[in-house]
């Protein structure tokens, strides 16, 4: 299940990347189209990071030490740095979105 999850995941990032490279392009470049151009080389960049496992960053801070301590390559390991590439991407997007509906200012307004 997890797999398959993992997998449907990648592949709505593979999505977004295009929308994200679309959307502009189809909104005459309403809001700030850079916001979406970041948010697909986010995306873009999250899917090769995908097969990276890396070290937990709350067991790199615990102390190894002790009779039940674990060797490094028994640790868990995540993929946290996919996890936060996608979700700068989701931010970026979103920022890109409220700035094409006007909920966004894009100028300074004096009162």
């Amino acid at each position: 299940m997890d797999r398959i999850l993992g997998v449907t995941n990648v592949l709505c990032n593979a999505g977004l990347c295009l929308l994200a490279t679309i959307l502009p392009l189809t909104t005459d470049f309403v809001g700030i189209p850079s916001l979406a151009f970041i948010a697909a080389v986010l995306f873009l960049s999250s899917l090769f990071l995908y097969r990276i496992k890396v070290m937990d960053l709350r067991t790199r801070l615990a102390s190894n030490d002790g009779r039940r301590a674990l060797p490094p390559d028994a640790q868990g390991k995540t993929r946290w740095p996919y996890t936060v590439i996608y979700v700068l991407g989701y931010a970026f997007m979103a920022i890109y979105i409220a700035t094409i509906n006007g909920t966004v200012p894009l100028e300074p307004t004096l009162r």
